[in-house]
C-alpha cells in the first residue's frame, strides 16, 4: 500500500525547502515527491495522483493567490516515509486546511518484472 500525502504551503520557497530536506537529507527517492507550483493543470495532476477531487479543487483555489502543493507517495521505502513526511509538512509551515483530505492510502500497482535474457525462458 502506498500512502498519497499533498500539503499546501502559501510560500513556494517553503516547500521546494520541504522537497529539499526530503530528498537530501533524508535520501527519498526523486520519484516519490513532487512540487506543484503552477494551479495550470494542477487538479488534473493531482487526481491523476488519487487525491480526492475536492481535496484537488481546494487546492487550486488556494494557489490563485501564490503557494505551491507538495506530493509525496509514501511506499515502504524510506520506513516511515509517511510519517516523516507529514512531520516534516507541519514543521515547515504547511498550511492546515480544514475540511481537506491530505492523506490517502491507495494499493500499489504491480509493474512487470523484465527478463534480464532476451531469448530466455
Amino acid at each position: 500500500m502506498t500512502t498519497v500525502i499533498t500539503r499546501y504551503f502559501e510560500d513556494a520557497a517553503q516547500c521546494r525547502a520541504v522537497q529539499s530536506e526530503l530528498l537530501y537529507s533524508r535520501g527519498f527517492p526523486a520519484r516519490i515527491v513532487t512540487v506543484f507550483d503552477s494551479p495550470d493543470g494542477l487538479v488534473g495532476a493531482l487526481t491523476a495522483a488519487e487525491v480526492k477531487a475536492a481535496t484537488a479543487d481546494t487546492y487550486q483555489a488556494k494557489m490563485a493567490k501564490g503557494g505551491a502543493v507538495l506530493l509525496v507517495r509514501a511506499g515502504y521505502r524510506p520506513l516511515g516515509a509517511a510519517k516523516t513526511t507529514r512531520l516534516l509538512a507541519a514543521s515547515m509551515g504547511g498550511a492546515a486546511l480544514d475540511n481537506v483530505v491530505e492523506q490517502v492510502v491507495v494499493k500499489d500497482k504491480l509493474e512487470p518484472i523484465p527478463k534480464v535474457l532476451a531469448g530466455g525462458p
